[in-house]
């Protein structure tokens, strides 16, 4: 009997309900320059004769459902080998079908063993970032048995590191003032309303800062905090292991904006988002010393008005004019301008027209996840219907000629237009049939099929002015097929409408056949 059969009889023996152990928390060490680690599960005591490291091999015909499995957890650097101690890194493993998570770190040897139920299911294991390593992730699919350490060894990345100092508003050095990192580019950070920090550390008495475990690519650094923000701000690309020295934080004084968003008769708007920043702050990044590295201006601020419309900017700089951008799917999009020292402010949004409905099949259910798209003459915007079938597009100025799609594989292909929309909500309701079919034959002069032949359909435009790069057919790049074996092709979930078909074959011939139904998958097409 193989090794492999021998455990799986034993574990079937001896299995017990598999669930996760509760760990008691072991001491989690901050590393320098980084953020405080979530304590972790506590490693086992020797003295008590629990399986140690390395034992795996030992004790793979010792398992036992009544005793705990141990995972032992290597962490080396890549490249070089050392183990690496002081890294931070979250177990994730199934606890009974419930996807668990604890959080833990590597003594100074670069190891940690952390105590499990037996028949507890790995999932993965996330090293994050410490003074000199960078985060990873480790898929591992292991199940944890009982009496047995399973140990896992796993290369982390060498971090990047940066050093610089932060400068308030009189280029003066900020002792103690909070750096932060975030592992994204600064389109990314401007639009999210609580972007979540990687890393951080803390100035010293001169005002500089050292911040290492960078993965590579996009990051950003800011500074603030005691009524400061951050009006330039380092980031870019850094790659792996790479260390930037000399990076700049310039702070200014900054204050809380207060805001109203409300209709045309004054009644209060809530749920509109909101977004404040200076204009034109992504374009005026300034260059530095470093490749790659440049200053970018303040973040912008998003939010949401509450319930009564109102809205809180928390840092907006004191010498700057902001610009606000207000939507909302009920209403025309909102523009305000906040001047510099200004601490209050309103937006007024004007009623929008609307187009909703619900998308069902042929047996009258609600489709969910079919794409919609809606096209107006200057523009375009796409939506997904949800689990009960709806969609909505709120917020458009009036506006004529627009135009529906609707589309999901094998539920079918519908388009739907021209439709004026003045302000109020037009209800567009619609059933998909499974799509049209268009195919056929295609011979020779001698009625031989050809094979290769290349067949493209372009459907009747709704309207003159309807663009052709708007037709379902073509956007979906479902408008161009090579016949078979058998000279044979097959158009399937087509929009119900009219089409020219061409045909052409090298050497063969080619033909042009003009408004071809769609339902027919009986044509019979000869190239002379």
């Amino acid at each position: 009997m193989s090794l492999g059969h021998r455990l799986l009889v034993l574990l079937l023996a001896l299995a017990a309900p598999a669930c996760s152990g509760s760990e008691d928390p072991a001491g989690g060490q901050s590393t320098s320059g980084q953020g405080a680690a979530n304590p972790g599960p506590q490693a086992p005591n020797p003295a008590q004769g629990e399986p140690q490291a390395g034992e795996a091999e030992q004790n793979q015909q010792e398992i036992d459902s009544t005793k705990p499995a141990f995972l032992e957890v290597r962490l080396k650097m890549k490249g070089t080998g050392e183990m690496m101690g002081g890294v931070p890194f979250d177990v994730q493993w199934d606890d009974e079908g419930a996807p668990s998570k604890t959080a833990s770190g590597t003594d100074p040897d670069g190891t940690r063993t952390l105590r499990f139920d037996h028949g507890a299911q790995l999932i993965a294991i996330i090293p994050r970032s410490s003074a000199y390593t960078g985060p990873t992730f480790h898929s591992d699919k292991t199940l944890m048995l009982g009496g047995v350490t399973h140990v896992v060894e796993i290369e982390v990345p060498p971090g990047g590191i940066t050093t610089g100092t932060v400068y308030s508003e009189t280029g003066d050095p900020v002792p103690g003032a909070t750096v932060t990192a975030f592992f994204k580019s600064p389109d990314e950070l401007d639009r999210e309303s609580k972007p979540s920090v990687d890393i951080f550390t803390t100035t010293d008495d001169q005002g500089n800062f050292a911040l290492g475990g960078f993965p590579e690519g996009p990051f950003v650094l800011e500074s603030g905090g005691d009524h400061r923000v951050s009006v330039f701000r380092p980031g870019g690309l850094i790659r792996e292991g790479q260390r930037l020295d000399g990076l700049e934080i310039f702070l200014e004084p900054a204050h809380e904006v207060y805001g109203q968003v409300i209709d045309s008769q004054e009644q209060p708007i809530a749920g509109a988002r909101v977004v404040a920043g200076k204009p034109a702050r992504r374009q005026n990044r300034k260059p530095t010393a470093l490749e790659g590295i440049w200053l970018y201006q303040a973040r912008a601020v998003v939010t949401k008005s509450d319930e009564n419309g109102l809205f809180t900017l928390p840092a907006v700089p004191e010498s700057q004019t902001w610009n606000l951008n207000v939507t909302h799917p009920d209403y025309r999009r909102g523009l305000g301008l906040i001047e510099a020292g200004q601490i209050d402010v309103w937006v007024t949004l004007e009623q929008g027209a609307s187009v909703e409905g619900m998308v069902r099949g042929e047996d009258g259910r609600p489709i969910s996840q079919v794409q919609v798209w809606m096209f107006w003459p200057s523009g375009q915007d796409t939506t997904f219907t949800g689990l009960d079938g709806t969609y909505h597009f709120g917020g458009r100025p009036p506006t004529e000629d627009v135009f529906l799609v609707f589309y999901k594989p094998e539920a079918g292909m519908l388009l739907e237009g021209p439709m004026s929309l003045d302000t109020g909500t037009e209800a567009v309701d619609v059933e998909l049939e499974g799509g049209q079919l268009l195919g056929g034959l295609v011979v020779d002069a001698e009625e031989n099929p050809v094979v290769g032949a290349m067949v493209t359909i372009e459907g009747r435009l709704p309207s003159p002015d309807y663009l052709r790069a708007r037709m379902p057919e073509r956007f979906l790049e479902l408008d161009a097929q090579i016949t078979n074996s058998e000279g044979r092709f097959l158009f399937t979930e087509l929009d119900d409408n009219h089409f020219e078909i061409r045909i052409s074959a090298p050497g063969v011939g080619e033909k042009v056949l003009e408004n071809v139904t769609s339902g027919r998958n009986d044509l019979l097409i000869k190239l002379d």
